[in-house]
């Protein structure tokens, strides 16, 4: 997966990080019937702050997420070190 790559420095599913600035009732996924004019018992999310995961199992929406990929920091220069 994605975590695996050495170069990424940062993941979040959903809102993520942003999502920890909101209260509880604000990010809540609400959940409504996928066909109201026929209500046929299947239900979707109206919002998708948590990325399409509720406790690790799909939520049925789209599972979102940002990597962040930060390349090694190898430069061609000298640089002071410690032996010892």
């Amino acid at each position: 997966g994605m975590m695996s790559l050495p170069a990424t420095k940062g993941f979040q599913i959903g809102s993520g990080f942003e999502g920890t600035k909101m209260r509880g009732s604000q990010h809540n996924d609400m959940f409504a019937a996928a066909d109201p004019e026929h209500k046929d018992r299947m239900l979707k999310p109206v919002t998708n702050n948590a990325g399409g995961t509720l406790g690790g199992i799909s939520s049925g929406a789209d599972i979102v997420f940002s990597v962040a990929v930060k390349p090694v920091s190898t430069i061609g220069r000298a640089q002071h070190t410690v032996d010892f």
